[in-house]
């Protein structure tokens, strides 16, 4: 049974699942990405009938988001976003992208866009980023659904890929217009009567260049330009909007609304944090066991300075524990090499037991950790080679 529909509306079955996709943190690496683009695969393979991408995160990786947004551009299922009252109740300019790239959006009244466009996470990302060119592939993306929204693409160009400092215009009836800071006389001389809203002025960063903006929206704001509607007190009260949205649902006419629905939840977590100490920690626990291996060789050696002679017990109690710790350590740096294939962010950030500073380049913190890598593999190396010498002497 399919819910009617008019000509350019959407069908629903009678049965609608919804397929909520939140996230709550930074999105920083690639590996988060794909979890997120893998679900919108799988709800574009039928795995649900609406696609609800909620975004409470404070910052999204400029290249991740022109790849998350360029997978929505091509879904076939509807979708829509959520900006989210997160832990912090802010989102960065990524996440409003990302919600005027989907079909409709809907902001939390407590939620504010408020993102220094100095960081982002930019020294995660590959060496040849250009932020500015992302975020306008993404302002083309949104281009054509702002319109269907009633509200200006230009405006939120303005905003969210700034070229210089942007204001806000109140209007007598109470809309928002945009407004650059240069102005003819006669516009400021307009505006001595209305309200000034500035939203784009540079970045406080003590880092930033002069191109570098700090970015304020107010859930207010954000209504009164269109690009999202207020989120409603539940759920239940959300999803029929957004039914209403895509012309399934009639608040005149309830028996339109589909009999029944299912909702499923899937929370992104990014591990980035996590997986960084736990490669850290692998590092130093390989480079251990290969000092402990070459430890227990030096100690059988000197005893041959002993009254005793060295027996055969203590080579093989040597070999044994040796060989133990070199398996550790090569298996241990064999997760690591796979870790870093599936995290290879954790390259470009500052590598334990080199001081390069914060100002590091990206290919200095890189081969700095390559070089960690390979001086523990050429102990481990070392140490077999010792312990093989170290038999042959016996014999």
């Amino acid at each position: 049974m399919q819910v009617p529909a008019a000509p350019g509306q959407q069908h629903f079955s009678a049965k609608v699942i919804f397929q909520y996709v939140r996230i709550n943190d930074d999105v920083k690496t690639g590996e988060t990405a794909r979890q997120i683009i893998d679900e919108v695969d799988r709800v574009d393979r039928g795995g649900a009938d609406l696609l609800v991408l909620e975004l409470g995160c404070n910052e999204i990786r400029d290249d991740l988001a022109a790849l998350i947004a360029r997978r929505i551009d091509s879904v076939s299922v509807p979708i829509v976003a959520v900006l989210r009252d997160s832990h912090d109740k802010q989102f960065g300019v990524n996440a409003l992208l990302l919600s005027l790239c989907a079909d409709y959006a809907w902001i939390d009244e407590n939620a504010m866009l408020r993102d220094d466009l100095s960081v982002h996470h930019r020294e995660l990302a590959p060496k040849e980023l250009d932020p500015e060119s992302l975020s306008a592939q993404m302002m083309n993306i949104a281009w054509t659904r702002l319109e269907k929204r009633g509200a200006d693409p230009a405006v939120a160009q303005r905003i969210c890929v700034p070229a210089g400092t942007y204001s806000l215009v109140r209007a007598p009836d109470g809309s928002l217009v945009g407004q650059d800071e240069q102005l003819s006389e006669s516009a400021t001389a307009q505006m001595m009567t209305t309200r000034h809203e500035q939203v784009v002025q540079h970045s406080s960063s003590q880092s930033a260049s002069a191109d570098d903006y700090l970015v304020t929206l107010s859930s207010a704001q954000v209504v009164a330009l269109h690009f999202a509607r207020y989120v409603p007190r539940s759920d239940y009260l959300l999803e029929r909007e957004i039914l209403d949205a895509f012309g399934a649902y009639d608040s005149d006419d309830p028996s339109v609304m589909p009999s029944y629905h299912n909702r499923y939840t899937t929370i992104i977590k990014e591990h980035f944090d996590e997986m960084n100490r736990e490669a850290r920690k692998v590092l130093d626990f390989a480079g251990m066991m290969a000092r402990n291996a070459k430890s227990d060789i030096n100690h059988a050696r000197s005893r041959r300075g002993d009254a005793v002679r060295l027996s055969s017990g203590i080579i093989e109690k040597t070999k044994k524990s040796v060989e133990f710790q070199i398996t550790s350590a090569e298996e241990t740096m064999n997760g690591l090499e796979q870790g870093l294939l599936v995290w290879p962010e954790i390259v470009r950030t500052p590598a334990p037991g080199h001081a390069l500073g914060e100002h590091a380049t990206m290919a200095q913190r890189e081969t700095a950790w390559r070089k960690a890598v390979s001086d523990i593999r050429k102990d481990i190396e070392k140490a077999r080679e010792e312990l093989a010498e170290l038999v042959r002497e016996r014999r």
